[in-house]
């Protein structure tokens, strides 16, 4: 578990450093040269979910791991509140209540939760924990 952590979180930082740094490069691939109003407008969103890859990373590796420890509904329950359940509500809530560039917070939010869900998910199923049972 601490091993996949901190690979998937080094790659996650690795990654999410790229971006930001070369965003505007990352964006202008695919774009039409001088699109710039939509070029601002994806670096800035850019700026806004780069948390959720970190999260995402971390996530993903709780996800596995409780698969791995034969702990299918924690996974499960992770996996769906992640992909589906607080994106999709977080979503409708932040478009109704701030608006459309407050959407992209409803993201990193989403997998910030999830994390903290997962982290109690977790108690109790630590090797440790689960050879002795």
């Amino acid at each position: 578990l601490k091993m996949g952590l901190v690979i998937n979180l080094l790659i996650a930082c690795f990654g999410t450093i790229a971006l930001l740094y070369w965003a505007k490069d990352m964006v202008n691939i695919f774009l039409i040269k001088g699109e710039t109003d939509i070029t601002k407008l994806a670096t800035t969103i850019i700026r806004i979910i780069w948390p959720m890859l970190i999260f995402a990373a971390a996530n993903i590796t709780l996800t596995a791991y409780l698969t791995g420890m034969q702990c299918a509904k924690q996974s499960a329950l992770i996996a769906l509140t992640r992909s589906l359940v607080l994106p999709v509500l977080l979503v409708i809530i932040f478009w109704k209540f701030f608006g459309f560039m407050y959407v992209f917070y409803a993201l990193p939010m989403s997998e910030i939760c999830v994390f903290i869900l997962a982290l109690f998910l977790l108690q109790g199923r630590l090797p440790r924990k689960l050879v002795n049972n």
